[in-house]
């Protein structure tokens, strides 16, 4: 079975006459995560729930880690190959987001 990972842990580095690093901390996703899923079975009548689908973690991947610090992942990991295209789903849209910065 497939496990898809999905990093979690922002880092930005912005370079002028200073240097700024901001970290963004997301630990708290899994809950989240959990009834996002379980509202999308509930509103199709489906009589599961997330944990009878997919096993959901966060880890700290100290192999992906920038400078100091470590990055956190959010590990999806389908308990059933049927159920495999909608954790890519899930996946595909938590790391959909996308950051800009604009100064006025």
């Amino acid at each position: 079975m497939k496990t898809l990972k999905l990093y979690v842990h922002s880092f930005i580095d912005v370079i002028t006459n200073s240097s700024t690093e901001m970290f963004v901390d997301q630990s708290k996703c899994l809950e989240p995560c959990r009834q996002m899923i379980n509202e999308m079975l509930a509103a199709f009548d489906i009589d599961k729930s997330c944990g009878d689908l997919f096993d959901l973690t966060l880890e700290n991947d100290d192999e992906e880690a920038f400078g100091d610090e470590s990055v956190s992942t959010l590990t999806i990991t389908a308990k059933d190959p049927q159920y495999q295209a909608m954790a890519n789903k899930i996946m595909n849209l938590l790391g959909s987001v996308d950051t800009k910065e604009i100064y006025c």
